[in-house]
């Protein structure tokens, strides 16, 4: 059994990440409101660890030897120093381990604006493809405002207090366009909205990112159209930003077969 830590340290560089205007590369989070995944539900998704199997964030299966994630979460990190646990639900137990060999983080990521907060993992060795490990479709289009979408992460529950959930959960949200996002943020952190995220929101708060969920997958029936990569506060009524993934699209490409 594979057993997870967490570490003090881990969980306070993770508030200082995932609430907008403090980027940093230890994240762990929940969906505040969601429900938990039945195993292979979301057989794309991954738990990122420390060589010390510290979960620190999620990452999503794009093929059997690479993984999308957030740069702010593997900005830093040694090419071979995360490894990679796929086809479990749960952080303490199951799955399958894959050693990174190489980290590549877009070439325009910058922590400051958490513009092109997008990279990719290269695993040593291929996943084996099975009923709860599977590479998932990227989206090469735009979602509209409106969209129906599904949110999945492990973490918090909620933030002060809370506790670190074991389980993966879902949460449905809907889209909302760039203009409103950027209307209903504050308004110190507007320009932290850029052209090429999508901004997701529940309509209430109660519903929505905590403490980062960063990498996570925002989902269309079985596509992948974004990562998260930031919120603000808790689940507390503001919108929730991704790096969208058709904006990426031939970086993403280009990356893998040059990798």
């Amino acid at each position: 059994m594979t057993v997870i830590k967490v570490s003090v340290i881990g969980v306070i560089l993770c508030l200082l990440a995932t609430v907008k205007g403090f980027p940093s590369s230890d994240v762990s989070v929940r969906l505040v409101g969601g429900s938990n995944a039945a195993p292979g539900q979301f057989p794309h998704i991954v738990s990122l660890r420390t060589p010390a199997n510290v979960h620190f964030c999620a990452g999503n299966l794009v093929s059997v030897s690479w993984v999308l994630t957030s740069a702010h979460c593997t900005v830093g990190r040694a090419d071979d120093g995360v490894m990679v646990v796929a086809g479990s639900v749960r952080l303490s137990s199951g799955g399958m381990e894959r050693q990174s060999q190489r980290i590549i983080n877009h070439d325009h990521f910058n922590a400051n604006t958490m513009a092109y907060d997008i990279s990719l993992i290269h695993t040593a060795m291929p996943f084996p493809v099975t009923t709860s490990i599977r590479p998932i479709a990227m989206a090469n289009y735009t979602l509209p405002a409106g969209r129906t979408v599904v949110l999945s992460a492990w973490g918090h529950t909620s933030y002060p207090g809370g506790h670190l959930d074991d389980n993966l959960q879902w949460l449905l949200v809907s889209t909302i366009s760039m203009s409103q996002c950027r209307n209903m943020v504050p308004d110190i952190d507007e320009s932290f909205v850029h052209d090429n995220t999508v901004c997701t929101m529940r309509g209430t708060s109660g519903f929505g990112l905590c403490l980062g969920n960063m990498g996570g997958s925002l989902l269309v029936g079985n596509t992948l159209a974004g990562v998260s990569s930031w919120h603000v506060g808790c689940a507390i009524g503001y919108p929730d930003n991704h790096a969208r993934v058709a904006s990426h699209i031939a970086w993403i490409h280009s990356t893998m077969i040059g990798g």
